[in-house]
């Protein structure tokens, strides 16, 4: 379902789907093992469900807002067995707002980035389930010629030790190296983009 007018744009969306010999990149090497294999596995049968939502509001001033959240959750059948789908990522919030001059030449916004953790039922036995986090980030531009934009950015402003499920998923919970597989702390980006 979708809304749209000129300032706000709506939409959600839900999703189930049903797959014969999905492809899956699974963890093969013994749990706690270093490093982790991983290998792509044929699952005889997937079921995969979920729900996004987005929301833009825009107005006349350059003022602008956004919102987005995504959730899913899959199982693989193996037989009579039924077990969680590694590969689905938990549920994932983001939300900014920012300003952009009417003319385009430049602006700003800030973007609060949340991750809760994976259900513990959801996850294989004795996985490392990093915990939920929120991240904000702070990003501007400003064009400083008809073809050039200068564009900065200060990331992880919190300095937030966070590590995505997709980086960890299949690493042990007794494991000495989760540090390994967290995102870095509080950066800074600075790029130049010419177009002719």
């Amino acid at each position: 379902m979708r809304f749209a007018s000129d300032h706000v744009l709506a939409g959600i969306t839900g999703f189930s789907g049903r797959f014969r010999n999905f492809i899956s990149q699974e963890t093969v090497s013994p749990v706690g093992a270093n490093p982790t294999i991983y290998q792509y596995v044929n699952l005889a049968r997937v079921k995969i469900e979920g729900i996004e939502g987005k929301l833009e509001v825009h107005g006349d001033s350059g003022l602008f807002g956004q919102l987005a959240i995504s959730y899913a959750k899959g199982d693989s059948f193996r037989g009579a067995v039924r077990a969680p789908l590694q590969s689905i990522d938990p549920l994932k919030l983001v939300a900014g707002i920012g300003w952009r001059d009417p003319g385009n030449r430049f602006g700003g916004q800030f973007i609060m980035t949340h991750s809760a953790r994976k259900e513990e039922s959801r996850a294989a036995a004795g996985n490392y389930r990093p915990g939920d986090f929120t991240i904000l980030d702070a990003t501007a531009f400003v064009r400083v010629a008809e073809a050039f934009t200068l564009r900065a950015g200060i990331f992880n402003i919190l300095d937030e030790k966070y590590a995505w499920w997709s980086d960890v998923r299949g690493l042990a919970a007794s494991s000495t190296v989760t540090d390994a597989y967290t995102q870095p702390g509080r950066n800074i980006s600075v790029s130049l983009t010419a177009r002719f």
